[in-house]
């Protein structure tokens, strides 16, 4: 009898011990799941939030090698602006104020330390005065000048260049001097050849006109000066300073007028390539757009070109005419003055 309990003990440890690993494995999963799962995963192509980040000098400019034909020893340099870990940062406000109509104003508050031997002036004398408005012509048409910064890029710059000139328009480029190379320099020279304005931006977009050196805004201004006469023959006649903060003193020194702006979708920040992101570009223009504006965007980015070629048969069907800023201005443009957009 006793011999009898003990073997019907011993058929039952194998039921046991796979119930016990059985177990064991449901509990490792559960444990797994809630030390691993807790992190939602972000849509690649959620909506953008309503605030933008401080932009950096990797979102401003594009990956593709440029090559700097102006350096001082001479040589080629093929690293891409991006590599530069020196960020600049914009702070973007929506307020209507004396100097802007509508648009969101982008003022720089980072920028590159200056190592300039010539330390200039470092007072804390505003960059931003009222600013210089164009009488309105009396001809009854409506104007809008586009303007493009921190090109050029080959595909981008040539690609708007072309849908300009098919609705009989034309653009401003505020190109940064030392990516004036190679098929870059080509895109400036066909731009130009199409009728479309080429002026100054800055040599390396590292520099700021109301912080850095005397002698260092003259090398970012001269050298890109050069870089326009040398690719188009031509020499410029309006400057745009990045971020556009400019002292007064080198604003009414300058040889050149010099071109903020009143209209800005932030299309740096919607860049990431997606309808909706392509939207928010057209949608902000077409809610602001009036007669006499200056428009604000970047010859840098896919959505940027999506957004013109949707934009231009819309606004020319309200009557807009696509006009360089110099044509935007006519015979009030003056050097040493400073002008954002819309009319007195």
């Amino acid at each position: 009898m006793a011999r009898r309990k003990h073997s019907k003990r011993n058929k039952n440890l194998p039921f046991l011990a796979g119930a016990a690993l059985i177990l064991v494995a449901v509990i490792a999963v559960s444990l797994a799941f809630l030390l691993g799962g807790s992190e939602e995963e972000i849509p690649t192509d959620s909506p953008v939030t309503s605030t933008a980040p401080s932009q950096t000098t990797s979102e401003v400019f594009p990956t593709d090698p440029v090559t700097d034909v102006f350096s001082s020893t001479g040589s080629n340099v093929t690293s891409d602006p991006t590599t530069d870990t020196e960020g600049m940062t914009d702070t973007v406000t929506s307020s209507k104020s004396s100097s802007t109509d509508k648009n969101q104003t982008t003022t720089d508050t980072g920028t590159k330390t200056d190592t300039g031997t010539n330390t200039g002036t470092t007072s804390d004398e505003p960059s931003n005065p009222l600013l210089t408005k164009v009488p309105k012509p009396t001809d009854g048409v409506k104007r809008i000048a586009f303007t493009f910064d921190d090109g050029p890029h080959y595909d981008v710059t040539v690609s708007i260049a072309d849908m300009f000139a098919q609705y009989g328009g034309k653009c401003t480029y505020f190109i940064v001097g030392n990516r004036v190379a190679g098929r870059n320099a080509e895109a400036v020279s066909y731009a130009a050849s199409k009728g479309h304005e080429i002026a100054i931006h800055g040599y390396t977009h590292d520099y700021y006109y109301d912080k850095c050196s005397d002698s260092r805004y003259e090398q970012e201004v001269t050298l890109t000066h050069q870089a326009i006469v040398n690719t188009i023959g031509v020499a410029p006649t309006l400057l745009r300073p990045p971020g556009g903060g400019m002292k007064n003193s080198r604003v009414k020194a300058s040889p050149y007028a010099v071109i903020l702006w009143n209209v800005d979708p932030k299309d740096w920040y919607y860049k990431k390539e997606s309808k909706a992101n392509v939207n928010q570009i057209v949608n902000h223009i077409l809610k602001y757009a009036e007669d006499g504006d200056i428009v604000l965007m970047h010859d840098l980015y896919e959505n940027t070109r999506d957004a013109v070629e949707i934009l231009l048969p819309k606004l020319k069907e309200q009557g807009f005419e696509f006009v360089t800023v110099s044509e935007l201005m006519g015979d009030a443009k003056t050097a040493g003055q400073r002008y954002s957009g819309g009319y007195n």
